[in-house]
């Protein structure tokens, strides 16, 4: 695709704000981004989705009518590079790519399952349990060990921000899963032992 512009972001750095009108899609070159909405009448906020490396995202707003972003787009990681499209040059690859359609509309789709999950979820968990599945979804793989979860570059506000937890509940919680044998500290690393985790949402 043509008309490829590159950007290089620090962390708390936004890529897009709520209610911002746009034509622009965005993939993910190196670095981690969340999405977020604040709530209205409070000051925190409520992450929508952890973006890793490799993805496009900013895509589910662009195919609505009026175009506007119903979160805002704020980078995690110390740094990270983002490819931004023109919804034009989109419209012209779905037309002539029938695979990139197909992969495309799956995202669409997974993403709105994976919202209305979150939403469930932060609504129906008790806390611990809450901020467990938070952990897991925020995680990425390790490689060569699928048992294993890390979240990189984190600080107990960023979770907070998160999970819709104050610093305090994160820093007990943690406490408590490394007790249970759950995660691990590794630098600025929290490591995560998937299976074991997952059985505790379970229960």
């Amino acid at each position: 695709m043509d008309n490829i512009a590159k950007s290089h972001l620090t962390q708390n750095e936004h890529v897009y704000l709520e209610s911002e009108h746009t034509h622009w899609i965005y993939y993910l070159v190196e670095g981690t981004v969340r999405t977020y909405k604040i709530h209205p009448t409070k000051s925190n906020s409520m992450t929508f989705q952890i973006i890793h490396k490799g993805s496009f995202f900013g895509y589910y707003e662009v195919f609505t009518e009026d175009r506007k972003r119903m979160s805002s787009a704020a980078v995690m990681s110390k740094n990270a590079v983002i490819e931004k499209y023109r919804i034009e040059d989109f419209l012209i690859k779905l037309i002539e790519d029938e695979e990139f359609y197909y992969e495309l509309f799956s995202s669409c789709v997974n993403y709105e399952m994976h919202l209305w999950k979150r939403l469930l979820i932060f609504r129906e968990y008790e806390t611990f349990r809450k901020i467990a599945w938070m952990l897991i979804d925020m995680a990425s793989s390790i490689e060569h060990n699928e048992e294993i979860l890390e979240i990189k570059d984190y600080t107990h506000l960023l979770l907070g921000q998160y999970t819709g937890s104050s610093r305090q509940t994160i820093t007990s919680v943690l406490n408590e899963y490394r007790k249970l044998g759950l995660i691990e500290y590794d630098r600025d690393k929290i490591l995560i032992k998937k299976t074991m985790m997952q059985k505790l949402l379970k229960t």
